[in-house]
């Protein structure tokens, strides 16, 4: 949980100047790399049934999608990123 709430506390930063979509992708390639270094050093091969690596893609795929509307939605909520306000305030 602390890991977690590491990563929601440094995502809120990272959103004040990017978009959520931006923020979470670069979020996710950081992470791929941790994950790709921990199984490289675990030296465990990746099997399982077709079904369950079907399952582990698409669990990936809703963890994507559900961490960029989180983003979006708390954008709304007002806390949107930096760059939203600057170009808001800019144009008035």
């Amino acid at each position: 949980m602390l890991l977690f709430g590491v990563w929601a506390v440094a995502a809120g930063v990272a959103t004040r100047s990017l978009s959520a979509a931006n923020a979470v992708s670069l979020s996710y390639v950081a992470s791929l790399g941790v994950v790709g270094g921990y199984v490289l050093v675990a030296r465990r091969p990746i099997a399982g049934t077709r079904t369950d690596v079907v399952f582990a893609v698409v669990s990936g795929l809703f963890l994507a999608a559900g961490t960029i509307k989180t983003k979006n939605a708390v954008g709304r909520l007002g806390f949107e990123p930096r760059t939203a306000r600057l170009s808001a305030e800019r144009s008035t």
